[in-house]
């Protein structure tokens, strides 16, 4: 059975972010793709300190956080869906910490072959999600991860995302590549 790990961003609980994850869970649990959701706002990951312990020896970080329980979680994906809001055309902080600290899959090749997609929700609209998306499909070159694909959201306040038609589209083409 395919494993996908869903990981969010958003501080916000009940956020737009968090209504896409559910939603494309509950999509690939209806095609029987086994799914995590993991919110990144319920656990403690701090940011990369640069002590290069996952350059040497066994490759892994050397942090010892909430982070270390979702490195398992990755290793046991198939694929790994990364969902934040854009704040300022980025992630969210709880996102970049989460991505700055996949820096010993660099070196390991622990996410190579797995599938990598995006959730992203926007006040502005899709055009502030481009630098994100980039951002994205850089990491899966640099880690040897197949690019999936974004959902790019126009979604301010909590459950816009359910108004925006094209989100849902690409919801379900997203849900059905990782199917």
């Amino acid at each position: 059975m395919t494993k996908v790990l869903i990981v969010t961003g958003s501080p916000r609980a009940r956020g737009n972010t968090n209504t896409l994850a559910s939603l494309l869970a509950g999509r690939l649990e209806q095609d029987d793709v086994g799914t995590e959701v993991v919110d990144l706002s319920s656990l403690q990951v701090g940011p990369c300190t640069d002590c290069r312990g996952c350059k040497r020896g066994d490759l892994v970080c050397a942090v010892q956080d909430d982070m270390q329980p979702l490195y398992g979680a990755m290793d046991r994906a198939d694929a790994l869906v990364l969902g934040t809001p854009i704040y300022w055309y980025g992630p969210s902080a709880q996102m970049k910490a989460c991505i700055d600290r996949l820096r010993p899959y660099f070196g390991n090749g622990g996410l190579a072959g797995k599938g990598l997609g995006l959730l992203l929700a926007a006040g502005s609209g899709p055009g502030d999600c481009d630098l994100t998306e980039s951002m994205a499909r850089r990491i899966a070159d640099a880690l040897q991860m197949r690019w999936l694909g974004a959902v790019k959201a126009t979604a301010f306040d909590a459950g816009d995302v359910l108004d925006d038609p094209a989100a849902g589209e690409q919801l379900a083409e997203l849900a059905a590549r990782l199917g």
